[in-house]
């Protein structure tokens, strides 16, 4: 059954024309649908790129400006980084103006240093050479000669070095057999654990005279830098057509900070470091003069290695005649060097001064050899006399012989004069140790540090023989008058830490005063020092021993007693801990000039 009307011949067409124009409505409805889908299509991808222009344009506008910004930014920083380009560039020349002005001072100073070395050094030789001098004059005059020797080296290095900045130093080839000449001039270093590395010989092209000059200041340096106990190689290596010359030690190192800085000229490590800064700034010269060059490699605490490498023959170089190794060690004494009347002079006097046991003791530390035998070449007569070559070697002879004054230079490897005495004044048992501090340095802020490590006097180079024996004499006078007081007061006037080690060693003392079995072993141990630092040093502030100052102690005890009660002197005297009422009578006696029982 239709739902529709009924169709018949009356209305068919009718119905068809109705269909037709329904169906071409529904097209025209579709198309129009199309239509308006592809509107919608075209409409979103026209909003989307519209989106897109948009967010580009403000991407471009926002880059627009950050470049803008940077780009002014980097203006302004690159006008600042040229202006201070121009400063540095400004400041470097005029560093560098100034360093070759220094540099030109010390060259004319040189200038003017030869003639009078020169005056000196004649003069002395002659004088050495005549006979009939005593040994002590002769080794005076010796220490004086190998000083000279020093100056002239330091002059020539000066001189040198300026020689080769200035383009006028012209090699001296030669050829010559370098481990042999090496080993030649390493004879000039002696008292330490020196050794040669290497082959037994190799002929090399190179000035003589400047090569002895580089192994003299890499050893010099070594030497410097490191004790007695460490070791110095020396080491020679060939490799093609170069020649490595090395020196290692097992000193104290270089920090990696530091290790590109070590071959500027007049540079060094540390403000209380020796030298003059010039040294490895020539052997530098020396290598590159050659067509070489240098190297360092170094771990602190582990020792330090320079290289130097050079060709072994200079093309195009006029080879003058083989020169004698042996020659130049005459003309450049090392500055080391422990001649042997030196060495023998030591010798005695450290067998003259070990038998004087009733001299006070002074014990002089200083890293020049020359200058410690100096010092104590004018000591002896009155002192028995300690040496050490740096503050840790010092600071261990001082608590084991325990000195009635030490003498330090301020400059020295290992440990400093400053460093020495503020450790010595530190320790219970050295702590009464006055000190006179030696060094180059003379300006009010340097002299306070001094005093203020806990020196008792400090003398600046060029010292008076007259002044150091005055102040090392007035110091000990001044330890005598503690003693004095002492021993009218029963107290010490010295400082605050001395008296109260005294003090405790009084209290503990007279706490077991009635004890006869008190010793010094037991004294010791209560506080806090061996039997022998503390017997050295209570007889160093009271000018008894500690048997002694007991025993007084004991006595001036048993004096209150007898005249404040009744007992006997045998009960007296056990009371105060003495086992034997006779040996009581006897010592109360020796100190009061009296019996003990007429003092009642």
């Amino acid at each position: 059954m239709l739902e529709s009307a009924l169709v018949d011949s009356h209305n068919a067409a009718m119905v068809l024309m109705q269909e037709h124009e329904i169906t071409d409505q529904r097209e025209m409805v579709e198309k129009v649908s199309a239509q308006l889908d592809s509107s919608l299509s075209e409409y979103n991808t026209q909003r989307l790129v519209l989106y897109l222009l948009i967010g580009l344009t403000a991407l471009l506008i926002l880059l627009f400006t950050v470049s803008f910004f940077f780009y002014n930014r980097m203006r302004r920083f690159n006008a600042e980084l040229e202006r201070r380009n121009e400063e540095l560039h400004l400041l470097s020349r005029k560093l560098e103006e100034t360093t070759d002005a220094k540099l030109e001072f010390f060259t004319s100073v040189s200038h003017e240093f030869r003639t009078p070395l020169s005056l000196i050094a004649g003069p002395l030789e002659h004088v050495m050479d005549t006979s009939g001098l005593d040994p002590e004059s002769r080794a005076s005059l010796g220490i004086a000669r190998e000083n000279v020797d020093i100056l002239l080296r330091l002059v020539n290095s000066i001189l040198d070095f300026r020689k080769i900045e200035n383009g006028k130093m012209p090699l001296r080839v030669s050829r010559f057999d370098l481990p042999v000449a090496v080993k030649q001039w390493m004879l000039g270093f002696k008292g330490r654990n020196l050794r040669y590395e290497g082959p037994e010989s190799l002929m090399v092209e190179a000035d003589m005279h400047l090569t002895e000059r580089v192994l003299f200041n890499l050893l010099s340096n070594a030497f410097k830098h490191t004790t007695a106990e460490d070791r110095i190689a020396v080491r020679i290596a060939s490799e093609g057509d170069r020649v490595q010359l090395s020196v290692t030690d097992t000193g104290e190192g270089i920090p990696a900070d530091k290790l590109g800085l070590v071959f500027d000229r007049f540079y060094q490590a540390g403000d209380r470091s020796s030298g003059t800064g010039i040294g490895l700034a020539l052997v530098k010269s020396i290598a590159q003069l050659h067509g070489g060059s240098v190297g360092v490699e170094s771990r602190v605490g582990e020792g330090t290695t320079f290289t130097v490498t050079l060709p072994l023959e200079q093309p195009g170089a006029e080879i003058l005649e083989a020169e004698d190794a042996g020659k130049y060690q005459e003309q450049f004494s090392s500055t080391y060097t422990d001649s042997g009347a030196s060495r023998r002079e030591t010798e005695q006097l450290e067998l003259m001064t070990d038998t004087e046991e009733q001299r006070p003791t002074v014990l002089v530390v200083d890293d020049n050899e020359s200058l410690r035998t100096f010092i104590a070449s004018l000591l002896k007569d009155e002192y028995r006399v300690l040496l050490a070559a740096d503050g840790k070697e010092a600071l261990d002879v001082a608590g084991r012989q325990l000195p009635d004054l030490v003498i330090s230079d301020v400059m020295m490897p290992v440990m400093d004069g400053l460093a020495f005495c503020e450790a010595l004044k530190s320790q219970l048992a050295t702590s009464h140790i006055p000190v006179i501090l030696l060094t180059a340095k003379n300006m009010e802020d340097q002299r306070a540090e001094g005093y203020a490590s806990g020196a008792d006097a400090y003398i600046s180079k060029p010292f008076s023989e007259k002044v150091l024996l005055s102040r090392v004499g007035n110091l000990l006078k001044s330890r005598l008058q503690l003693k004095h007081y002492y021993l009218e007061n029963g107290t010490s006037n010295a400082s605050e830490r001395e008296n109260d080690f005294l003090s405790r060693f009084r209290s503990y003392a007279k706490k077991h005063l009635a004890d006869p079995d008190l010793n010094v072993e037991l004294l010791a141990a209560e506080i806090g020092l061996s039997r022998v630092q503390l017997y050295r040093k209570v007889k160093a502030l009271t000018g008894y021993s500690p048997v002694e100052v007991i025993r007084i102690m004991r006595l001036k005890e048993a004096e209150k007693r007898l005249k404040s009660t009744d007992k006997t002197v045998a009960e007296i005297a056990y009371e105060v801990g003495f086992s034997s009422p006779s040996y009581f009578s006897k010592c109360y006696r020796e100190l009061f000039g009296i019996l003990p029982g007429t003092s009642r």
